[in-house]
């Protein structure tokens, strides 16, 4: 299971036990599930062994739009084109769900959403709402209220596609993600498909928000620092939508095990790759 991310956001939590208070946000491109079913087995027993509440994948390559129930009573939601090829197949998009973050998906209106059959004749985009509860504390009294996260999963065209095949699934990816309130908070799990480099600070001293890089919010210092031109068309979507990378935040051996908790200020939403 190469290149696996691990996010964990708090305070915001799903509904879980007391003594669990993160929400653990995986995301990968699993390069195809069709001939080797036991992926599947083994993603739902990963899922409940590391008390994973989300998985975002990326190359199913199944076909059509399904539910499934894992193993071990995961939700998996399924998006790929009506028919694949014998062989070469490609492209589809899923998110699984633990039991308890399907209960909160279906409690918020079991809403989908799910990009059309795009670049390269595949499906690429999938997003869902999932709705939680948080604990509010107004003058010393604890208050439950409800908040809605957009969980999108996003296959990026890769780079024997062209620039404008690249701009064309950005505005889907806009597009998808202008349909929904500002209020919620977005995580996007992507392979990206793009080397979007790190944040460069001309002293070690600079803060990020001194640095001219239009990117200084949006990168951690970690990761492969080389940006290229496909990675140039990313950060201008990670500025439009204000999506911060999560994995550029920590060193590439803590990627596997740690993940980000953003700041309280804005941009609050995340993307992962």
């Amino acid at each position: 299971m190469q290149g696996v991310q691990e996010m964990q956001y708090s305070p915001k939590t799903a509904d879980h036990p007391d003594t669990d208070n993160t929400l653990v946000i995986y995301t990968q491109n699993i390069q195809g599930i069709r001939s080797n079913e036991e992926k599947l087995e083994y993603i739902s027993r990963m899922m409940e062994s590391k008390s994973i509440d989300a998985f975002m994948i990326q190359e199913m390559h199944l076909e059509g739009d399904f539910f499934k129930i894992l193993l071990k009573g995961q939700l998996l939601i399924h998006h790929g084109p009506n028919v694949q090829p014998h062989q070469g197949a490609k492209g589809g998009v899923v998110i699984i769900l633990s039991p308890e973050m399907g209960t909160n998906w279906r409690n918020g209106g079991s809403v989908i959403r799910k990009g059309e059959t795009t670049v390269g004749d595949m499906t690429r985009l999938l997003s869902i709402d999932v709705q939680i509860k948080t604990k509010v504390i107004i003058k010393t009294k604890s208050k439950i209220k409800h908040m809605q996260i957009l969980l999108l999963s996003s296959y990026h065209p890769t780079s024997g596609y062209s620039k404008a095949d690249a701009n064309k699934f950005n505005l889907q990816v806009s597009a998808m993600i202008n349909q929904i309130s500002e209020k919620n908070i977005l995580i996007m799990g992507a392979d990206l498909n793009a080397s979007i480099g790190t944040r460069l600070l001309n002293d070690k001293s600079m803060n990020a928000r001194d640095c001219k890089d239009p990117s200084a919010d949006l990168l951690g210092p970690h990761g492969n620092a080389p940006r290229k031109a496909r990675g140039d068309l990313i950060i201008g979507i990670l500025n439009q939508l204000q999506l911060r990378a999560a994995s550029t935040f920590l060193p590439t051996k803590m990627v596997m095990t740690h993940g980000f908790t953003p700041p309280q200020k804005s941009p609050t939403n995340l993307t992962t790759s």
